[in-house]
């Protein structure tokens, strides 16, 4: 199944981008990454330029939404427990001079680290996933929920994007009283 889209993950994926097991079905899809990208890139007037952008990846995986970042000449902060497949994606795509990778607990690293944005696409649990509602605090990642790393992440700036699958339950997210946008993605 996933074989067949891996032009969707990378296009670049025929130029040695690598993706391990998990990546398969965990990468941001490189059309919604670039889309990720131009959002995050354009979120506050301090930051008119990109360049001067400074954006925390938490959670970075195999470096989809990372890449794209680094492609709109945001500097990026990407965290992650594996950063190999991570750092070799952004080789292909030419990205490793505006990228650091640091292997470590993101969770407990958020206190000390400063950003313009913060970019959150913490593991959905796998494919399984999709079967119900998806619950933010259900979502636990270093021993935290997924409402309390969305607390974490506005204690370092307000610009802040929750990427979430479909299922997602809202109203959690609307309990906490903080405003937000909702926009939607879809592959066709």
């Amino acid at each position: 199944k996933y074989w067949f889209q891996r032009y969707k993950l990378f296009k670049k994926c025929d130029l040695g981008v690598r993706l391990d097991e998990t990546a398969w079905y965990s990468v941001t899809p490189e059309v919604i990454a670039i889309h990720h990208a131009i959002r995050c890139s354009n979120v506050t007037p301090v930051c008119v330029n990109s360049s001067h952008v400074m954006i925390l990846d938490a959670f970075c995986g195999a470096g989809g939404n990372a890449i794209q970042f680094a492609v709109r000449s945001m500097h990026v902060l990407a965290f992650d427990n594996r950063i190999d497949t991570a750092r070799q994606n952004s080789k292909v795509y030419g990205t490793e001079h505006t990228i650091d990778f640091v292997c470590n607990d993101v969770v407990a690293a958020m206190p000390e680290i400063s950003a313009d944005v913060v970019f959150l696409s913490p593991p959905w649990g796998g494919p399984a996933y999709r079967e119900g509602r998806f619950n933010l605090t259900q979502l636990v990642v270093s021993h935290v929920d997924g409402l309390h790393l969305l607390n974490q992440a506005l204690q370092i700036t307000r610009n802040v994007a929750y990427y979430l699958p479909r299922n997602v339950e809202l109203q959690e997210v609307l309990e906490l009283g903080i405003p937000f946008e909702v926009r939607f993605s879809f592959l066709v």
